[in-house]
């Protein structure tokens, strides 16, 4: 996949990112996989880039490791890295080939992908607060594990706490293998399927796994077992006859797993070939080593475990399955969603709005050739996430756009509070753009009146008439609506996030028709 390139060429270049963020903006853009697309992304994610077309003589200047194409590649792209006398071909199933220059420049196509390489780890994004809760959750689990081990050491034989590591060991592998069916990075499978000769055989596999009981497919299937297995553990003592009844229903399920590898795909997976491997030792240990008395009690208990938490979980995968389909599908919109000709068609279906007052809290360049209005109110909650918007905007490149903020306010005479406001942030708009932005910032934040005015002062002797008057304007041209984005007089379309103005302020910039 075009990803895992993109992904190697940053990691390379000393660049680290958010790879699933990075990954959803690539897929979802119009014009993946195409060159434009990998281009749009590096630049949105600030990366330094080159796109262009080299010839032969110009191989020795090009960076140590950048993306190109080979002609006897159907001219897909490929990772190339060069080394002293030689260079590395690492395609899109990160399936490596060595040439010398002679020959490689024979096959190369000139077309370069190359971005900025960085002496020192450049962090892109900052973590975000689900990452900072993964974190949490793994040193959740491995102090869980830790419990878990000691009390197995201290209170079970050599032959039940072997079964009880391996059965930890089992679950973490399978649930990596369930992280990869589901589209999520997995270092530890990626790691084993890319050693293969062959291409990446586990998705392929996993595809062709017909069976499925009440939605759950074999890996499904094996991610429950393994996590019976650990709970019965915690209770080795008394539960050993049901792990055995579990370790011989093992069997039936390893041959149907050899099966699809031997006789349906004629090709072993190095990922299924461990987990089969993990579960025969469970098996070995739990036939040759355990108890094999039979227990009523525990067959009844075991019977309301599986009828409560079976059900749960079949409902939890089920979940995880729509959830991924439905962001597939998402994927796919969002290509013909930020869509430049689409969008502009629909920004260009509606009425262009003139106005008589264009001046007051005007920010940017005068002579842009795009501009952006904000109808906002102070009293509208949802105003400041626009305002944010906005503020970002005129922070990427004030010279290219202009912007104006015309408000609403609630009543048909503004309360007192809201004049002093709106007084206070004539004063320090007549003084800098940014005090202006400031103040918007902190009321938006904290919608505290008298700490807006003990922080940035009254001034009386500031005449709101001609606020009043673009109220008046607003209101007469249908815009009661708050917050609404205008570009260049057009109303934003109702179709389109007030976000996704963000995604095509670029190319409104581009456009010579806008």
């Amino acid at each position: 996949m075009t990803e895992f390139l993109l992904n190697e060429l940053i990691r390379l270049n000393g660049y680290i990112v958010n790879g699933k963020r990075f990954n959803e903006y690539f897929l979802s853009h119009p014009d993946y996989p195409s060159l434009s697309a990998i281009e749009n992304t590096f630049d949105t994610f600030h990366i330094e880039n080159v796109i262009s077309k080299f010839e032969n003589e110009h191989f020795e200047d090009l960076p140590e490791v950048f993306i190109s194409s080979l002609k006897n590649h159907f001219s897909d792209l490929v990772l190339i890295i060069k080394k002293d006398s030689e260079v590395l071909v690492i395609d899109k199933q990160n399936k490596s080939f060595t040439f010398g220059f002679d020959e490689f420049l024979k096959q190369w196509t000139g077309i370069v992908v190359a971005i900025e390489k960085k002496e020192e780890p450049t962090h892109i994004d900052t973590p975000s607060d689900k990452n900072q809760f993964k974190q949490s959750l793994k040193f959740i689990a491995l102090g869980i594990i830790g419990l878990i081990l000691g009390y197995s050491l201290w209170k079970f034989s050599i032959s039940e706490v072997a079964y009880i590591v391996i059965s930890l060991v089992g679950l973490y592998y399978c649930f990596e293998i369930y992280k990869n069916k589901h589209g999520e990075k997995s270092i530890i499978v990626d790691k084993i399927c890319n050693d293969e000769k062959e291409e990446s055989s586990c998705q392929q596999l996993m595809q062709s796994d017909q069976i499925s009981i009440f939605g759950l497919k074999l890996s499904d299937i094996a991610l429950f077992y393994l996590l019976t297995t650990n709970i019965l553990g915690l209770f080795i003592n008394t539960t050993q006859f049901l792990i055995i009844i579990l370790s011989v229903v093992n069997f039936p399920v390893i041959a149907y797993s050899l099966y699809i590898q031997l006789v349906k795909e004629k090709k072993l997976c190095k990922v299924c070939l461990i987990l089969i491997f993990i579960l025969l030792i469970q098996s070995g240990i739990s036939l040759f080593y355990f108890n094999y008395s039979f227990s009523v009690e525990v067959l009844i208990l075991g019977a309301i475990y599986f009828l409560s938490i079976l059900p749960l979980y079949i409902f939890i995968n089920k979940t995880i399955d729509e959830k991924n389909k439905l962001k597939n599908e998402n994927t796919i919109n969002l290509r013909f969603k930020r869509n430049y000709d689409i969008f502009k068609r629909e920004l260009l279906t509606t009425s262009k709005i003139g106005f008589e007052y264009q001046n007051l809290f005007f920010l940017g360049n005068k002579d842009a050739k795009v501009h952006f209005t904000l109808i906002s109110n102070l009293e509208c909650k949802f105003c400041g996430e626009a305002h944010k918007i906005l503020k970002k905007l005129y922070l990427e490149n004030g010279n290219d756009k202009s912007f104006q903020i015309r408000f609403n306010y609630s009543d048909e005479k503004m309360s007192i509070q809201i004049e002093n406001i709106f007084k206070t942030l004539l004063h320090l708009y007549s003084s800098t753009e940014k005090q202006f932005l400031e103040a918007l910032d902190f009321w938006y934040k904290e919608r505290n009146y008298n700490a807006f005015i003990k922080k940035f002062g009254l001034y009386n002797n500031q005449s709101i008439d001609l606020i009043q008057k673009i109220r008046n304007e607003n209101l007469n041209k249908g815009l009661n609506f708050t917050p609404a984005f205008l570009v260049n007089g057009f109303i934003f379309p109702e179709k389109y996030e007030k976000e996704d103005i963000l995604y095509f302020a670029q190319d409104l910039v581009d456009d010579e028709e806008i």
